[in-house]
């Protein structure tokens, strides 16, 4: 038997983890009667009260959608609707805002020649200047990107 607890995001086995009801005892006498045992809980048991049973093949399916992106779809599983499901992993909003920061930060730095005194920036240097003020007050939430001015002149942003 298996089970996905949705509080976890994990996958639980009777084997593993414990059967989630065990027989109760019977006296010798409900067992030479022939007397069907109760089931109770099983306080050994493991597995997350929340946890809802899942076939062999969904939990099969679910593992083969999660493998890796060169063998699989490279899906994350997730509850909805406190069952499993595959789907496409979504981007963490702060990697993409750190992300967006390292390429701001790289524009930053390959664009700094056209500030020094002697250089003569396509586009004038002006608007490289008001470029790279758009770059430092950008939103990193965003996903447009300021114009570059200009053509690129040779080692320059591309």
């Amino acid at each position: 038997m298996m089970y996905y607890s949705p509080a976890t995001g994990g996958f639980y086995s009777e084997a593993v983890h414990g059967a989630r009801q065990i027989a109760e005892a019977q006296t010798a006498r409900e067992i030479k009667a022939g007397k069907r045992p109760a089931m109770i809980e099983n306080p050994a048991c493991t597995i997350p009260a929340d946890a809802v049973q899942i076939s062999g093949e969904r939990y099969a399916e679910l593992l083969a959608a999660q493998a890796d992106p060169a063998q699989g779809d490279g899906k994350e599983i997730v509850a909805i609707g406190g069952k499993p499901m595959a789907r496409d992993r979504q981007p963490d909003p702060a990697e993409r805002s750190a992300a967006r920061r390292r390429k701001r930060d790289r524009l930053l730095a390959e664009s700094d020649w056209t500030q020094l005194a002697d250089a003569t920036p396509s586009g004038g240097v002006k608007a490289w200047r008001d470029y790279r003020q758009e770059l430092r007050d950008l939103d990193m939430t965003a996903s447009d990107w300021p114009p570059v001015p200009g053509a690129a002149a040779p080692g320059s942003v591309s």
